[in-house]
């Protein structure tokens, strides 16, 4: 939690308007210790006027608590802004695992965009 909130204290210090548009690349490699980043969904979702959080979670199959889903709270429910990787290898980064850089880095430059709307809708937009 404690990381996120200095993140927010530098967007705050370059656009004190919040007139751009703003995302946090949340790396993890192990369970929260300290506080709850879920905490901070309401504010990050609204108060902020959305700022966007991809969430990196690296070791699931190391034994360090991190899981699959960790930090989920934080995407609005968009779990293609959550990437894993089972462990940190060089054989990590090939194949799947280069296929998840690239899916990261998409996902960064992607413009912030308002939530889907649920599905299936009563009509068509």
């Amino acid at each position: 939690e404690r990381c996120i909130r200095l993140a927010l204290d530098d967007f705050d210090k370059v656009d004190p308007d919040a007139h751009r548009e703003k995302k946090i690349v949340l790396v993890s490699n192990c369970r929260e210790s300290q506080g709850d980043v879920c905490n901070l969904r309401k504010e990050l979702e609204n108060d902020r006027k959305r700022v966007d959080v991809i969430t990196v979670n690296i070791g699931v199959e190391n034994g360090y608590g991190v899981s699959r889903k960790e930090n989920e709270c934080l995407v609005r429910g968009d779990m293609s802004r959550i990437f894993t990787y089972d462990d940190i290898t060089p054989s990590g980064f090939e194949g799947r695992g280069l296929v998840n850089l690239y899916g990261i880095a998409d996902e960064i430059c992607e413009t912030v965009t308002n939530d889907p709307t649920p599905a299936p809708t009563n009509e068509p937009t």
